[in-house]
């Protein structure tokens, strides 16, 4: 068997798949499953592409005979919408990850303005984890009509205040006033090329 074909298997069993579902989810066949779990098959561009998007497998990790991580699948982190976000945590819908490399977090949430700028920009995923906020953390907050946003927990006059780093955004809010969904551990730009 080769090494590639015991990293292959040991992804499939850390899917929890057979390996016919398994090749099913690839668009293979069941024998060209096993002939690549047996080291007698070399995988294809088609197969390796859907171990990288399907069950987010790091290729470097597959393909190279030495690296070997705890995990053959990345972990990934669910993002919630302003609507998710407005229900109780138990009632969210995972529909979408976001896989970060050694990033712990509850969630991300893609953010809608620019009150941040220049630290977090309208697009960005913020990483978040619920936590204890202390002065100057970047939190993520739900005012009470359901808008989501990222401010910065400050003290202006002995109160505690959510404040927009961005200038124009001048709204200052007593920390009272909203509901901390967080704090901010990352944030993930994402580029156009």
């Amino acid at each position: 068997m080769t090494v590639f074909a015991q990293k292959l298997k040991k992804v499939r069993e850390e899917s929890a798949l057979s390996q016919k579902a398994f090749a099913e989810k690839l668009g293979i066949g069941p024998v060209s499953m096993n002939r690549l779990e047996k080291g007698n098959q070399s995988p294809d561009v088609h197969v390796l592409v859907g171990l990288r998007t399907l069950f987010g497998v790091d290729l470097n990790w597959l393909l190279n005979d030495n690296a070997a991580p705890e995990s053959a699948i990345k972990p990934s982190i669910p993002v919630y919408d302003a609507s998710q976000l407005n229900l109780p945590e138990d009632q969210r819908q995972r529909s979408t990850v976001l896989d970060i490399p050694a990033v712990e977090g509850d969630y991300a949430y893609r953010v809608k303005d620019e009150a941040m700028l220049p630290q977090v920009r309208q697009g960005d995923f913020v990483v978040v984890q619920q936590h204890q906020p202390v002065l100057g953390d970047l939190l993520l907050c739900l005012t009470e009509t359901g808008l989501v946003q990222v401010r910065r927990l400050s003290r202006v006059n002995n109160q505690m205040v959510l404040a927009a780093d961005n200038p124009i955004y001048d709204q200052i809010v007593p920390a009272e006033n909203r509901t901390v969904l967080g704090k901010i551990l990352r944030v993930v730009r994402t580029f156009e090329v």
